[in-house]
């Protein structure tokens, strides 16, 4: 822009201009949009050269990055299993003189002239799949701790009546999270688990802020004691689902 656009300013004496009731902080951007008026302010404009810092980008949730996740989780624990279920097939058959691995490895080396490696290859696949099964394991037996569809509209918020601890944790902003603790039973020290969470009255549904943070308001609990575990420490267990969605997170744990 010129200067030759500049036309019809308005005149304000230094005393009315930089007022407390004109300016409350000390950046120029205000008192240039009082001085030329919004559309000439110093975001626009460069003047005695300074100017206006680009502006934080606001914190943008994608509501079908959780749906993404979930669905390459699943893939990819399709594709592990499916090696680990070839490999026992193949061994099956190899009992009878046909490991089809092996043989796969002899006829296309061949064909190319040259060894392949294709059998020590799978060798190196089977291990990998079977080491990633193993770390997922409880997943597989206990699916329940994982990812679930609930659509975000049917959970309703819910605050505890009385709370006397609170648990901060970091979440997708504008998110629900629900969550749940064991109780303290009174004249226990090693209650059973469903001694400790009772009727799992203590916990709720809360709403996490622009910036992802909640806090958990729920009442002391203590640990329990769970069969073939032994003496589990006191915690409290969260899920938590976008706004808008129907994709809610495995459950996270944090312990107090």
């Amino acid at each position: 822009m010129t200067s030759g656009n500049f036309q019809n300013i308005p005149s304000l004496d230094d005393k009315t201009l930089y007022s407390s009731e004109n300016v409350r902080s000390n950046d120029p951007n205000l008192i240039n949009q009082r001085r030329f008026g919004e559309e000439n302010s110093i975001k626009n404009l460069q003047v005695n050269g300074i100017t206006e810092e680009d502006p934080v980008p606001t914190k943008k949730v994608n509501k079908s990055s959780n749906k993404k996740e979930f669905i390459s989780k699943i893939k990819l624990n399709k594709i592990m299993i499916l090696i680990v279920v070839i490999s026992g097939l193949n061994r099956l058959f190899a009992i009878f003189g046909y490991d089809f691995i092996i043989m796969t490895d002899y006829y296309i080396s061949n064909y190319f002239n040259r060894k392949l490696h294709i059998n020590f290859i799978f060798s190196v696949l089977i291990s990998l799949a079977s080491l990633y099964i193993y770390s997922i394991m409880k997943e597989l037996y206990l699916p329940f701790l994982n990812e679930t569809i609930i659509p975000e509209k049917m959970i309703k918020l819910i605050k505890p009546k009385k709370s006397n601890f609170t648990i901060e944790v970091n979440v997708p902003p504008n998110s629900k999270v629900m969550y749940w603790a064991a109780k303290k039973i009174e004249g226990k020290s090693n209650p059973t688990v469903s001694e400790a969470y009772d009727n799992y009255s203590n916990g709720g549904i809360i709403k996490s802020n622009s910036e992802g943070k909640t806090k958990l308001h729920f009442n002391q609990g203590s640990g329990y004691e769970k069969h073939g575990k032994g003496y589990i420490s006191r915690h409290v267990h969260y899920r938590y689902i976008l706004e808008d969605s129907a994709f809610m997170s495995k459950i996270y744990t944090v312990y107090y």
